[in-house]
């Protein structure tokens, strides 16, 4: 995807609740499974940062999810965070509360 079709895709994507979260896969190239799996407490928004420490597994043989470990160590990663991003999680995360 180019910048200008991620931005074409990401400006109508905010329009629903899941905007955040398709710009921070964009934004981060997390997996679908990483990104499903943070919790708030893996962003750092002093450091401007987001730890991958879980991921969100289907377990198809019992027809349920639940959290697992990163299937490798490098998978187990900090990614650093733009500004824009980090403002738009922190609207999203008071929007929760």
């Amino acid at each position: 995807m180019t910048p200008e079709q991620a931005q074409a895709f990401l400006t109508p994507a905010y329009d629903g609740k899941h905007g955040v979260m398709f710009d921070l896969a964009i934004n981060t190239g997390l997996r679908s499974e990483e990104y499903l799996g943070l919790k708030w407490s893996d962003i750092d928004f002093k450091a401007r940062s987001v730890t991958v420490q879980r991921t969100l597994v289907w377990k198809r043989w019992k027809t349920e999810y639940y959290f697992g470990e990163p299937k490798t160590s490098r998978s187990r990663r900090t990614i650093p965070l733009s500004a824009s991003l980090l403002k738009a999680l922190s609207s999203h995360k008071a929007m929760q509360a």
